[in-house]
């Protein structure tokens, strides 16, 4: 995700910035089932979050079909799916409704090389979160805590509007931020103006205390990161 800091730019970021405190999440390894048919990248992923996560891939759109078998999935559940919608046997977006019966259901992010406003807005509500490739370790660490926050009936991105007073407006726009929408196809989201974008990044700066929206992204996935934290400490101390 990374983003320049121009409210008129593409919202895009690596969201983490030099200094920023973003560490290896708290708790036990989550479990990752990865659909996607780009070995070496998975293979990268499983290197960058080797302390934060088992992945475990499949490369086609057959062996995410295979591995949501609810009977399957039952004997051998993860917590998240990180899934391609370009894979080599069909659209990995098919899988969806397939994942959303799973019991337990694992929160989604949707991570795939070619994500516009139109998909952005297909897939609205159908996953956790949804970014363009590449994502690198912090990025990768960033997700995880978005999804934690939703699997567990949260939402990172309402969470973190809500503590800043974010309006119903300015909280979609922070969620194509973290989309990696550019402003343009914000604003087709958001069914207004550019110039409007531009006036409510202005008002998300002032409330945050923040100067680009790349500090803004990197600010709500150390919130995302740190909540998690907190919720795994109160969960021992109250085991």
């Amino acid at each position: 995700m990374g983003t320049q800091g121009s409210a008129s730019g593409r919202v895009r970021a690596s969201p983490v910035l030099p200094g920023s405190g973003v560490r290896k999440l708290a708790g036990p390894p989550y479990r990752v089932l990865v659909v996607d048919d780009d070995e070496p990248l998975v293979r990268q992923w499983q290197r960058l979050l080797k302390e934060d996560a088992v992945l475990v891939s499949v490369p086609t759109y057959e062996g995410g079909w295979e591995r949501t078998d609810r009977e399957t999935w039952r004997s051998d559940p993860f917590d998240y799916v990180f899934l391609d919608l370009r894979l080599p046997d069909g659209d990995g977006a098919d899988l969806l409704p397939r994942i959303h019966e799973l019991d337990p259901k694992p929160a989604v992010a949707v991570i795939t090389g070619l994500l516009d406003a139109q998909r952005t807005l297909e897939l609205r509500n159908r996953c956790a979160i949804a970014i363009p490739k590449p994502a690198d370790g912090d990025v990768l660490r960033g997700i995880l805590a978005i999804l934690e926050r939703d699997r567990r009936g949260g939402s990172a991105v309402r969470e973190f509007a809500a503590t800043y007073r974010l309006s119903n407006q300015e909280t979609r726009l922070l969620d194509a931020a973290v989309q990696e929408l550019t402003n343009e196809q914000a604003a087709q989201v958001l069914g207004c103006a550019h110039s409007t974008v531009r006036s409510y990044w202005s008002r998300i700066f002032e409330k945050i205390g923040c100067h680009s929206e790349r500090d803004v992204v990197a600010r709500l996935l150390r919130y995302a990161q740190e909540s998690n934290a907190r919720s795994s400490q109160t969960e021992v101390v109250n085991g």
